[in-house]
C-alpha cells in the first residue's frame, strides 16, 4: 500500500512540474507542490525510481537544471531500464541542449516501447519538422492519427507542418472548420489568407482579454493592431498598439523573467514608433531565453526580435536574423516567410529576396 501511495506522489509531483512547465500556472507555489509530492514519494519509498524520475522533471521543468535533471534519470534507470517514460524526458531535455539527433533517438526507442501512445509520434513529429524534415515529421503525425484518429494536437500539427513545408493553407482551413472554437488559430490562418476581417472577427470571438499559450502571451488588442497594420489602417492599428502596450507594461512589471511578456511589449511598441524601446524589449525577450538555455524556445524571441526590427525599419537586421533563423533549427521556413503579411516590408529588399532563393 505504500508502494503505491508513494507511485500516485512521484506522478503527482510530474504533473505539477508539467502544470509550470507549460505556464498553466507559472508559480512558485506550484514549484513548491511539485517538490513536496517528489520528497513524499521518497519518504513512502526511498528506493522508488518514480521519484527520481520525477525528480528529473522537476529540475528540468522547474529550473532547466539539465544536469541534475539527467543525473536524477540516471538514478531511475536503474530501477525502470528501457522505460518509455524515462526515455521521452531524457529527449525532452537533449532537444531543448540542441543534441536534436540524440533527443530524437530516444523519443524513438520510447515510441516503440510504447506505440499505442499518440503523444509519442507527434512529439517525433515536432522534433523532425524543427529540423526541416518535413515529411518525416507528416509520416509521425499520420503515425499519432492512426493510433488516435480525433487527436486534435496531431491534428493541428499535420497542417502546420503542411503550411510550413509548402505555404499549404488547406490542412489547416479543415483544421478551424473541426475545431470551430480555436479562435486564436483561426486568427492566424486568417491572417496568412489576408482576410482581414475575418480575422477580426476570429479575434472577438477569443474570450479571455490576456491570450496566453506557451509561446506567446499578449492582449487581443496587441493581436487586433497587427491585423490593422496588415490592413494598412494606421489610426486603428496605433489605437490598439497604445491599450495593448498600457496592459503589457504591467504585465511586464509583474513578471520581468517571462520573455514572451517584453517580446509582445517590444511589438506594441514597434507599433507605436517607439523604436528604441521596441528593440530593448525584443533584446530583453533574446536575452531571457538565449540558445544556450532552451535551443527550441529561443528561436520564438529572435524571430520576434525579427518581427520588430521589421516594424520599425531595421531591415538589414531583421534579414540578418531571418538568415541565422533558418540556419538552426526553428519554425521558420521559406514558405512560411513567402506568405506571412508580417514580412511584406522586406518583400522588395534584394538581401531577402537572396535569402529566400539561397534556403529555398
Amino acid at each position: 500500500m505504500r508502494r503505491s501511495f508513494a507511485l500516485a506522489h512521484a506522478w503527482l509531483s510530474i504533473i505539477h512540474s508539467y502544470i509550470y512547465w507549460f505556464r498553466w500556472e507559472f508559480t512558485e507555489e506550484r514549484l513548491r507542490l511539485a517538490r513536496a509530492a517528489a520528497d513524499r514519494a521518497l519518504e513512502l519509498d526511498p528506493d522508488l525510481a518514480q521519484a527520481h524520475l520525477a525528480l528529473g522533471h522537476y529540475f528540468y521543468r522547474g529550473f532547466r537544471a539539465d544536469d541534475q535533471a539527467l543525473e536524477e534519470l540516471a538514478v531511475a534507470e536503474q530501477g525502470l531500464p528501457g522505460d518509455a517514460d524515462l526515455l521521452s524526458a531524457r529527449g525532452a531535455i537533449y532537444r531543448r541542449q540542441g543534441k536534436f539527433e540524440e533527443a530524437i533517438a530516444n523519443l524513438q526507442r520510447a515510441a516503440e516501447l510504447d506505440p499505442r501512445d499518440a503523444t509519442r509520434f507527434l512529439v517525433l513529429g515536432y522534433n523532425h519538422g524543427l529540423l526541416r524534415r518535413y515529411d518525416e515529421a507528416e509520416r509521425y503525425y499520420e503515425k499519432a492519427l492512426a493510433v488516435e484518429p480525433e487527436f486534435e494536437g496531431a491534428v493541428h500539427a499535420r497542417a502546420q507542418n503542411r503550411y510550413w513545408r509548402d505555404g499549404d493553407l488547406e490542412l489547416l482551413r479543415a483544421y478551424v472548420s473541426a475545431y470551430p472554437e480555436a479562435h486564436l488559430r483561426r486568427w492566424r490562418l486568417e491572417v496568412l489568407s489576408r482576410d482581414y476581417p475575418a480575422a477580426l472577427a476570429a479575434l472577438s470571438q477569443v474570450g479571455d482579454e490576456i491570450i496566453e499559450e506557451y509561446l506567446d502571451y499578449g492582449p487581443k488588442s496587441l493581436f487586433s493592431g497587427l491585423t490593422h497594420l496588415y490592413a494598412g489602417q494606421a489610426e486603428l492599428a496605433r489605437a490598439a498598439f497604445d491599450s495593448a502596450r498600457v496592459i503589457l507594461e504591467a504585465a511586464v512589471s509583474e513578471r520581468p523573467d517571462d520573455e514572451r511578456r517584453h517580446q509582445s511589449l517590444g511589438v506594441a511598441y514597434a507599433g507605436l514608433g517607439m523604436k528604441e524601446a521596441a528593440v530593448r524589449e525584443g533584446q530583453m525577450a533574446v536575452d531571457l531565453m538565449p540558445m544556450s538555455k532552451d535551443a527550441l524556445l529561443a528561436s520564438n524571441p529572435l524571430r520576434g526580435l525579427a518581427q520588430i526590427h521589421t516594424m520599425v525599419g531595421d531591415h538589414d537586421a531583421a534579414i540578418d536574423e531571418l538568415d541565422y533563423l533558418l540556419s538552426i533549427p526553428s519554425w521558420v521556413s521559406v514558405p512560411s516567410l513567402r506568405l506571412n503579411p508580417m514580412w511584406d516590408p522586406l518583400r522588395s529588399h534584394p538581401l531577402f529576396q537572396k535569402l529566400l532563393e539561397d534556403y529555398q
